[in-house]
């Protein structure tokens, strides 16, 4: 709340012509066109957090049947019962308050649903995070505009230089939702046959989990972890990156990190679920592996560090110039410009062409 005021006095004494709400402020949508109603207001959804009170519900269900009915109770009930494998007291005292939780999340929805009906529009990043948004709020299909993401210009192709091997890059960090549990023992498994693939993982600290799990499994010949990189750092390091592996457990709106990876010339490896799908055309910047099934994500593993490096590094030439058509940052500045004018055009607010 106190957040939320001083972001609200801020555009007070600002008076802009636009508010473009730029993260997960929901609930301020509601409160600026209190006190701003004939001012635009435009939300930006890039989560599943305005639909969905455990945003990464496919670590417990099906990723094919995922949310296709939600059911809050259950999904709430199903995360305290998890946790109380952990034989943690609060664990166990959290679950017997499911119900008052179920409550509390229900009303929680439907502030946002209330605050989000009251933008003048609603930018999500993919086809897929449309339309998963108006399974839930139909309501919102007169407000939603599919943009992408601008893509980072300072990403440039980076030549791949001679190494041995067939090495993988992962950029998610340590949640489990983004799949590095599975992948963690894949690569276990998919070295017993190939000894010489390579892993480099970036956005894992010292005491992470992950770092434990290399050490205790004797991965450290094989997988190597990294803080989070700058961008020089991560150039310098792709020059020895066949292909980027993304293996999500759960339907991204976006994911960034194949559009990098592309950009610098390497191609993406990813689960066929999600906005994923609307980006890797399979074969030509990328491929799709079974992140769900240990088992098929190592041969898929071991599949794809058949293809010959030439074949793979002709691909990410391919898969570079395709991003740079596909998610052209002047046709994204121009869909940005395009619904604030003509939101400004309704509103009766004269645009000033500086």
């Amino acid at each position: 709340s106190y957040i939320v005021s001083n972001l609200i006095d801020d555009i007070l004494n600002i008076d802009p012509d636009i508010i473009h709400i730029a993260d997960l402020w929901f609930n301020a949508i509601s409160v600026i066109k209190s006190l701003m109603p004939e001012r635009p207001v435009i939300g930006w959804l890039h989560s599943y957090a305005h639909v969905c009170y455990y945003v990464s519900t496919a670590i417990y269900y099906n990723y094919q049947n995922i949310c296709s009915e939600c059911k809050l109770n259950r999904c709430i009930l199903r995360h305290n019962t998890q946790n109380i494998n952990i034989k943690n007291i609060r664990s166990i005292l959290r679950a017997f308050a499911t119900p008052f939780e179920y409550i509390y999340a229900r009303n929680k929805m439907n502030q946002y649903k209330k605050s989000l009906l009251m933008a003048d529009a609603l930018i999500v990043p993919s086809n897929y995070a449309k339309e998963h948004t108006l399974r839930f709020i139909p309501e919102l299909a007169p407000l939603i505009r599919v943009i992408p993401n601008p893509i980072p210009e300072e990403l440039n192709y980076i030549q791949p230089e001679e190494h041995d091997g067939f090495t993988l890059i992962y950029m998610g960090g340590d949640d489990v939702s983004k799949g590095v549990l599975n992948l963690l023992k894949a690569i276990k498994m998919a070295i017993l046959k190939n000894p010489e693939i390579k892993l480099y993982m970036t956005k894992i600290n010292d005491n992470s989990w992950v770092r434990q799990f290399i050490i205790y499994n004797k991965l450290q010949n094989n997988v190597y972890t990294y803080p989070r990189l700058s961008i020089e750092e991560l150039q310098k390091l792709f020059k020895q990156v066949d292909a980027l592996i993304a293996p999500s457990l759960w339907p991204e709106t976006f994911l960034q990190v194949i559009i990098e990876a592309n950009l610098m010339g390497r191609i993406a490896i990813s689960t066929p679920i999600g906005a994923p799908r609307e980006i890797i055309v399979e074969g030509l910047n990328g491929f799709f592996v079974n992140s769900f099934n240990v088992n098929l994500l190592a041969h898929g593993i071991l599949n794809i560090a058949k293809i010959p490096k030439k074949y793979l590094w002709d691909m990410g030439h391919k898969a570079h110039d395709y991003v740079i058509s596909k998610f052209n940052n002047e046709k994204i500045i121009e869909m940005y410009m395009n619904l604030y004018k003509n939101l400004m055009e309704n509103n009766n607010i004269i645009y000033r062409n500086t």
